[in-house]
C-alpha cells in the first residue's frame, strides 16, 4: 500500500486475539473503532444504561481505578464473554 507521496504503508497491526475482538489496538496502542461502542452496548444491554449513562460509568470506573478506558472496555468484554 503506497501513500500519496509514494512511500510504502503498513497497515495498522492487532495485537491479541482479533476473533474474540480483545485487544483490538493499532501498534501505536490505539484503540480501534467500535472497541468502545462494543463496551458501551454491553452495558446498555446487560443493565439498561443509556448510552451517555453507560459511558459516564466507564469514565468514571476509569478514573477513580487509575486505569484507561481501554482498559476498563476490555473488562467488561471479558466479562462478558466469561458469562456467555
Amino acid at each position: 500500500m503506497e501513500n500519496s507521496s509514494g512511500s510504502k504503508v503498513q497497515p495498522a497491526k492487532i495485537n491479541g486475539n482479533n476473533k474474540t475482538g480483545m485487544n483490538e489496538r493499532t501498534a501505536g496502542g490505539n484503540l480501534l473503532p467500535g472497541f468502545l461502542d462494543r463496551a458501551k452496548g454491553i452495558l446498555m444491554d446487560d443493565h439498561g444504561f443509556s448510552e451517555p449513562e453507560a459511558y459516564k460509568r466507564m469514565r468514571s470506573m476509569a478514573m477513580s481505578k487509575g486505569k484507561r478506558m481501554a482498559e476498563i472496555a476490555e473488562a467488561i468484554i471479558f466479562a462478558k464473554e466469561l458469562s456467555a
